[in-house]
């Protein structure tokens, strides 16, 4: 509990919300014990004529039946609007933690990965956690409060039950060891294969091109079988631990109760009465022992998906354990001083050392792979050098938070980074966006004829200048600085790479641009910034030059 509790403090989701979440499962567990009171003294009074026992007891019955009624529905909602609140804020924040991760960590972790954290494991743990503290609070409640009323109408009968089930609970806590091992498989196995799914459809075309449909279809069988057989132990080792302690009670309930009890009432020992609310109340103490074996289920659940979230949520805070992020506002030139970067044991870049003053317009040129698109990555936050600085102005902005950089930049990429949605939002990325902005964005990038086209039918071309648009619209809300743009025009047709570029060149007067560029294109380039094995080199534009190269 204290390991959960832990959880939600330190993602800051409100606890206090839990204290009338509780006390309504309190409530509404405790009115259970007015029925099996009520039918022993109905019973009693009806043994016994007593006409006035028989009638208050029904008003008492259909009082309290009403009462947790409400009290159970109130129980429900607030559960569920936990649930969602808690879903929603978690799912906020591991979305918010990859954001701002340095790309270079985040290359480290699948995309299937990634769906898993964001949309499986923080709605299960939520929802698991919940489940825990419902399951775990009425079940102990049951259980203490069944033995607590069966000693105090019939001890006799009270000690063997009691007796019996702790005997159960014992053979509960040896199985729960192995319960705890096929959940955490579980939950291993549903993220290899998200990321296995992810990585065929983002292969689609490949599998089509080489005509592997069998083998993709095979794979696919393979791994769905996998997670079903998972998943089917899983609900089997649950539900076997649930059902063989509900008939172990039951046996419990046949053998004690309606044996020794019946065998009582003939000795004239006990009252039919108390021998009916015994047959409820050990069926209370079995819903209790149910709930309590479920909810340890729920808590190794809640505490695997937390585990595997914690995968990224502890990203942050181990960066800054050992090298502390701060805020600055990037302005002037930027210069790299002797910066080298690697991808593990792969030498990227080496000793870098150059200078863009403030309004340069840089052309970024090399060979493939050279590292041309890293640069960005490095000018821009997204990676940290392995050794060497980066300054903007006079800051040091190596260690710099990428959040607070990003709100001075326009970074435009190769890939189209389209979501499923009209073209507004797709510019905008805000739902406080002006149609009028963006309308007039629209008209100057050549989009009036897409603009109501869907996402889905637009062409390459239409969706890289929605990219651009996304960018310019940036301009107009920010305060922004620079524009690194990477290979932008790779799926515009010529024209309209001549006609934007034209206009950019506009739009971008008064920024600082460092363009990575495959193709010769027609911008009022002033530079050139040439990345090569060992280093790089800066030098004024020559349309010859760079023509000839």
């Amino acid at each position: 509990m204290v390991k959960l509790l832990d959880f939600l403090k330190h993602n800051k989701l409100p606890t206090y919300l839990l204290i009338p979440f509780i006390t309504l499962i309190i409530f509404t567990t405790a009115l259970r014990f007015v029925l099996p009171e009520v039918l022993r003294r109905m019973t009693n009074a009806v043994i016994y004529g007593d006409t006035d026992v028989l009638i208050s007891s029904v008003i008492i019955a259909v009082f309290f039946m009403l009462l947790g009624l409400i009290i159970s529905s109130l129980s429900v909602l607030l559960q569920t609007h936990l649930s969602n609140r808690y879903e929603e804020a978690l799912q906020a924040i591991v979305l918010r933690k990859y954001m701002n991760t340095k790309k270079a960590v985040l290359d480290g972790f699948k995309l299937g990965d990634i769906v898993t954290h964001v949309i499986d494991n923080a709605a299960q743990a939520v929802s698991s956690i919940l489940r825990y503290i419902n399951s775990s609070f009425s079940g102990y409640l049951l259980v203490i409060l069944s033995a607590t009323y069966m000693l105090f109408i019939e001890w006799q009968i009270a000690i063997g039950v009691i007796v019996f089930n702790i005997l159960v609970r014992i053979l509960l806590f040896v199985l729960r060891k192995r319960f705890a091992a096929v959940n955490k498989k579980s939950v291993a196995v549903i993220k290899t294969n998200n990321s296995f799914i992810i990585d065929l459809l983002n292969n689609m075309l490949a599998i089509k091109v080489f005509n592997q449909g069998d083998y993709v279809a095979e794979k696919l069988k393979e791994k769905e079988t996998q997670t079903l057989n998972t998943n089917t132990m899983l609900n089997a080792w649950r539900n076997g631990i649930q059902d063989g302690t509900w008939a172990l009670v039951k046996l419990c309930e046949y053998v004690l109760v309606f044996g020794l009890g019946a065998f009582r009432v003939y000795q004239g020992h006990t009252e039919i009465g108390t021998l009916l609310a015994f047959v409820f109340v050990v069926d209370f103490m079995a819903q209790g022992l149910d709930s309590i074996s479920y909810g340890f289920s729920s808590k190794v659940n809640a505490v695997a998906n937390i585990e595997s979230i914690g995968e990224i949520l502890n990203l942050d805070s181990a960066a800054q354990e050992s090298e502390p992020m701060k805020d600055i506002q990037p302005s002037g030139s930027i210069r790299f001083e002797n910066v080298c970067f690697s991808y593990g044991a792969h030498d990227v870049l080496r000793n870098l050392s150059f200078t863009i003053e403030e309004n340069d317009k840089v052309m970024v040129i090399g060979k493939n792979g050279a590292g041309k698109s890293t640069v960005l990555g490095l000018m821009s936050g997204l990676y940290r050098p392995s050794s060497g600085k980066i300054y903007y102005g006079g800051h040091d902005v190596t260690n710099v938070n990428i959040r607070s950089m990003a709100e001075h930049y326009a970074y435009i990429t190769q890939t189209s980074n389209i979501i499923n949605d009209d073209a507004y939002a797709n510019i905008a990325l805000d739902f406080d966006a002006s149609r009028s902005k963006i309308d007039d964005i629209i008209g100057l990038l050549n989009l009036n004829k897409a603009k109501d086209t869907p996402v889905a039918s637009m062409s390459q071309g239409e969706k890289q200048r929605l990219n651009i648009s996304r960018s310019v619209y940036k301009l107009s809300k920010a305060e922004v600085k620079y524009v690194f743009a990477d290979e932008i025009f790779s799926n515009v047709d010529s024209d309209n790479k001549e006609l934007i570029a034209a206009r950019l060149s506009g739009i971008f007067m008064d920024k600082t641009v460092i363009m990575v560029c495959h193709d010769y294109v027609t911008y009022p380039f002033n530079k050139v910034l040439e990345i090569t094995e060992d280093g790089a080199k800066l030098y004024a534009y020559d349309k010859a030059g760079v023509n000839g190269a």
